[in-house]
């Protein structure tokens, strides 16, 4: 984000010099987040703004952060260049390398936002030739599969998205891949954030990725994660269902359903968590009911896709051992489809981080890797696959396209991974 009106500053904190994170500092001012300052941008500080200090961290992700299961402080996946701070600044500065940066406001009028305090000429950030060569593969693949108007749909989830993290260029890829190409949906199976940050952070965070995929210009979908409550490992304050509806999908609950008549489709988004319940995982009573009313009202022969965040059966669950209401849901989609009235074509899902396609129903269900750039194996689903995450190169990246025809269902990947393909007449002999 380089709007630098979106950096609130916070009275009386600063920034440790020896690590890197925020403290109380009487006097002082600074952002929550660090921001992207890519190699030319120039800034001119205001005098108001008193003494600046430049706190630097680095362009790319610390390696904890992807090779092992670690959510960074203050959600920030950079690591900290004491070596390179700047204790008072010149008026007049200019970038020399990408970094990610904070400045710290002492002796002024403090400025209410980082755009206040100076004049930022912002160079974009430079995006790798392989986001543009990986495209190129996933749309030789996307032409032959055109032909008889499937349904398309772009799938991620995941995404964890904090400073020094891989999303402006998940962004990018999906803007160079489908440019030129139709898709019904871009559907986000949840988790845009870590949820340990403060709410505002949170929402500003969050609001700037939903405008980045509605950007796109391809009708949105998402089901709300587990971390999108702004809970994670008790973190405070946070959201509460109904406000997290409203926040990620502007609705009053987190549940609901599309009809896609041109493509003889019905698709059900379902909310899978409330930190509030003794089972947070799952789907509740209310919940229960409204699947069982609207799979019943689908009407015949329809085609019907269902999303989730989290898993709905504690096998391929591996956070805990129960998930509220998912066998039943599951029995029920079972039921109706095997009654060979609607066909149910998969069940997708996010939250366990790796690749599976889980076949004890008469319908796949299936679960996508992480966008966020990991590559760990631990805490991962038994015969789950996670593929290899590197920085700065293709593997980088993951995320789906989804192409949904009336015999199979393709997944191209783009980035860390394989294609995989479903074939009805498959899951029919079921």
């Amino acid at each position: 984000m380089s709007d630098f009106s979106r950096y609130p500053l916070l009275a009386s904190t600063g920034v440790d010099p020896d690590t890197g994170l925020l403290r109380k500092e009487d006097g002082s001012a600074t952002h929550y987040e660090p921001v992207f300052l890519a190699a030319g941008t120039e800034i001119v500080w205001n005098d108001a703004a008193g003494d600046i200090s430049l706190f630097a961290y680095s362009a790319e992700p610390d390696w904890h952060v992807f090779y092992t299961y670690s959510y960074p402080e203050e959600g920030n996946w950079t690591f900290f260049r004491k070596n390179e701070n700047i204790e008072k600044m010149p008026r007049v500065w200019r970038c020399e390398k990408d970094m990610h940066a904070r400045f710290v406001f002492r002796n002024g009028t403090q400025p209410h936002t980082l755009a206040d305090a100076g004049t930022f000429r912002i160079r974009d950030r430079s995006m790798p030739p392989w986001i543009r060569e990986e495209a190129e593969r996933v749309r030789d693949r996307l032409r032959k599969m055109y032909e008889e108007d499937p349904f398309v749909c772009v799938l991620l989830g995941d995404s964890h998205c904090g400073a020094g993290s891989n999303w402006p260029y998940t962004a990018e890829s999906i803007r160079s891949t489908m440019q030129g190409f139709r898709a019904d949906r871009l559907i986000h199976l949840g988790d845009l954030t870590d949820g340990s940050m403060p709410l505002d952070v949170t929402r500003r965070i969050a609001s700037g990725m939903l405008s980045d995929m509605k950007e796109l210009g391809i009708p949105f979908g998402m089901c709300v994660g587990n971390h999108d409550l702004n809970a994670f490992r008790g973190n405070s304050p946070s959201f509460t269902p109904a406000e997290a509806a409203e926040c990620y999908l502007g609705r009053e609950e987190g549940w609901y359903l599309e009809d896609l008549p041109q493509k003889n489709l019905r698709i059900f988004y379902l909310d899978s968590f409330d930190p509030g319940r003794r089972q947070r995982y799952g789907f509740c009573a209310s919940q229960l009911r409204w699947f069982k009313k609207k799979l019943r009202e689908t009407p015949d022969g329809r085609d019907v896709l269902i999303f989730s965040h989290v898993p709905p059966a504690p096998e391929i669950h591996v956070w805990s051992d129960r998930i509220l209401n998912g066998k039943r849901m599951l029995r029920l989609a079972d039921r109706m489809n095997r009654k060979k009235r609607i066909r149910i074509r998969g069940w997708f899902h996010g939250h366990s981080h790796a690749d599976q396609i889980w076949e004890k129903y008469s319908f796949p269900v299936v679960c996508t890797g992480c966008s966020k750039t990991e590559s760990f194996y631990t805490h991962k689903p038994l015969a789950s696959d996670t593929p290899f995450r590197s920085w700065n190169e293709r593997t980088q990246e993951l995320w789906d396209v989804v192409v949904m025809d009336a015999d199979e269902i393709r997944m191209i990947r783009y980035g860390a991974g394989w294609d995989r393909t479903i074939r009805k007449e498959e899951w029919d002999r079921k």
